[in-house]
């Protein structure tokens, strides 16, 4: 009986052995795979690391551009509001020119009319130096004319 207690014992201590060395097989091989994850998870947060970087690089460029297309916004407004100045004034010198040339065509008209009354006249000039004084003190009326109309 003492060789069959013996040899029972041996053998639950072989079986004992025998599932510690599969427990410590199946352990082995756990943290073989916990490392392999772990390895990957490192992997992919170096990934996402990497990402984050290009996101933020990304929004910097793309701020950037937004400035820049602010900046041309701006100076095209900028060279609209100049345009519309001088399509203003532009406009309001050629009303002036309009009113200018007017005032020009009733002188010169006045002026005709005049002469043709004066060429009618029972007046003749005796000389044509005395026309020709007729003719500068009518022009020198007409100018005086011209610069009082012209100051309104």
């Amino acid at each position: 009986m003492a060789g069959a207690r013996s040899a029972k014992a041996a053998r639950e201590t072989a079986d004992l052995i025998e599932n510690s060395n599969k427990q410590i097989e199946e352990g082995s091989k756990i943290a073989t795979q916990t490392a392999e994850a772990l390895d990957t998870i490192t992997e992919h947060v170096g990934a996402a690391t990497k990402l984050v970087g290009d996101i933020a690089c990304a929004s910097k460029e793309q701020a950037q551009g937004v400035g820049q297309v602010n900046q041309g916004l701006s100076q095209i407004d900028q060279v609209t509001q100049q345009i519309s100045a001088g399509a203003e004034e532009t406009a309001s010198a050629s009303e002036q020119m309009r009113q200018q040339s007017e005032m020009l065509q009733k002188l010169v008209a006045r002026f005709n009319l005049k002469q043709r009354a004066k060429s009618t006249d029972t007046f003749t000039a005796t000389s044509p130096a005395m026309s020709e004084q007729h003719v500068l003190k009518q022009a020198e009326t007409l100018v005086q004319e011209m610069s009082q109309m012209s100051r309104f």
